[in-house]
Formats: structure tokens, sequence, C-alpha cells
């Protein structure tokens, strides 16, 4: 006799179904509560600023150091920018590896939610409403933030050069 049309056996697969369901929805509830809780924080190669973001790679802290004084605000807007980038990545990396240990690696459903995560991630950073980015005369009626500019997050560059050494074995 077929199991489908028996009672019994059809009983115990819709258990097994249903317990497979609670399963995965528990799963799916543990990855979104530990995702929810990531924080990745990353510093700039010259040592300008830090920044911590949250799992989607929205900026959480900014700390600048005294360096900043001296250096030009553009060369600290793409230590920002670089800054940013790298701790989105360490993000989104720990929020895959939390996705593919609660899910499995084999799932579906764990990799659609990497998919979106790696797209998140290589998205430039979009800024809270209403921020607007600094003009050239420091008015603050600039345009809004478009994202980091052509060069790229990691084009911070070398420092100037009565900077570079310090601390370093060279003076001051």
């Amino acid at each position: 006799m077929d199991e489908l049309l028996d009672p019994d056996a059809s009983l115990a697969y819709l258990r097994d179904w249903q317990e497979r369901i609670d399963r995965n929805a528990a799963n799916a509830r543990d990855a979104a509560d530990r995702i929810a809780a990531v924080r990745a924080t990353a510093r700039d190669s010259n040592d300008l600023t830090e920044v911590t973001v949250d799992s989607t790679g929205a900026l959480l802290d900014i700390r600048f150091t005294d360096r900043i004084h001296r250096v030009p605000p553009d060369a600290v807007a793409r230590a920002v920018l670089t800054a940013s980038a790298a701790a989105r990545q360490t993000a989104a990396e720990q929020s895959r590896a939390i996705v593919t240990e609660t899910l499995g690696p084999d799932s579906p459903a764990a990799r659609a939610i990497t998919a979106q995560i790696d797209a998140r991630a290589a998205a430039p950073p979009v800024p809270a409403s209403g921020l607007a980015a600094p003009s050239a005369a420091g008015s603050s009626a600039a345009a809004p933030f478009a994202g980091p500019s052509a060069a790229g997050p990691s084009a911070a560059g070398p420092l100037p050069a009565s900077d570079r050494g310090r601390g370093e074995g060279g003076r001051g």
C-alpha cells in the first residue's frame, strides 16, 4: 500500500515536515538575531579615522585621530570612505559566515541571503536622509553625498611628506 494513502504514514510524514519547517524557522530567526548584532570596525591605512558599521553597512560610529589636523580635508574624506569600505566588507564576511553556519552551505535560502549580503557590501554607502557633503566653499547647502569618487574607496593616498615617518623611527 502506498504510504501517502496510509493515514498513519501520512500523519508521520506531515509531522516530520512540520518539524523541519519549525527547525528551519528557528534557524532563520537565530541567524537574523546574530546578524543584527554584527558590528565591524576598521581603520584607514594612514591612521586618520576608525569607522564602525552594523551588518547592513550603516555607519554607527566614527572616530578621528589628531593626525587629521595635518592632512587636507579631501584626504580625511578618502580615509573615512576607505575605513568604511573595509568595515562594510568585514561585516559582510561575518554575516555570510553566520548564514552559512546557521542555514547550511547548500541551503537555497542561505545562497539567496548571502547574495543579498554581497550585493549590499558592494554598493556604495548611502548616508542618512538629509546629509550633504560639504561644498568646496564649506557651505552646508551642498548637493547630497553621492558615494566614493571615481578613484574608489581605496584611494586614500599617502600622507603629506611632512607627516611621513612619524612614529616609525622618524622625528616628532
